[in-house]
């Protein structure tokens, strides 16, 4: 930085809010955890790239990011000799950043879609089981196997119902 003030851009940018809770085993994605994803490779790569520098620790060290306080918010700056390769910075750390985020995302109701469609085979197969042993039973299910039955069929339900909402994007994922 020897010559001149360096220039500092910035981008805010709306975090919408990632619900994963019909996902098993996750928690919420927090603002530092969207934060270490700002910090991950590809957008060092991202940003190296945009603006001609190899080495990803100086990368590193002239990315900064902050969060606007209660609001899911982020600030992305990136500080350069060059106003322009600054604001190209920022341009690609935003761009992947989001571009990372969504692919994340996808990845999880993809996931969730696989594992629900899984579970309604799973049930689809026991309820078929269950059916045909009462049948075989001469008489009709007995109390228990009605009661068996009927809880088959509601979590076939509930398999179905959430196949389809992830199927549709429609599980808490608002991006």
């Amino acid at each position: 930085w020897s010559r001149g003030e360096p220039a500092r851009a910035t981008q805010a940018v709306l975090v919408p809010v990632v619900d994963l809770t019909g996902v098993p085993e996750s928690r919420a994605l927090t603002l530092d955890s969207e934060a270490l994803l700002v910090r991950s490779g590809p957008v060092l790569h991202a940003i190296a790239e945009a603006t001609g520098t190899e080495d990803l620790d100086v990368v590193s060290d002239r990315l900064a990011i902050g969060a606007e306080p209660n609001t899911r918010v982020l600030t992305i700056s990136y500080t350069d000799r060059d106003a322009d390769a600054a604001a190209a910075a920022v341009e690609a750390a935003t761009s992947t950043f989001l571009a990372e985020r969504a692919a994340l995302s996808d990845a999880a109701r993809e996931s969730v879609t696989t594992r629900l469609v899984a579970r309604q085979e799973s049930l689809n197969t026991t309820y078929r089981t269950v059916e045909g042993v009462a049948s075989a039973l001469g008489a009709g299910p007995s109390r228990t196997a009605r009661g068996t039955m009927e809880w088959l069929r509601l979590q076939m339900n509930r398999a179905f119902a959430g196949a389809q909402a992830a199927e549709t994007g429609d599980i808490g994922f608002p991006i």
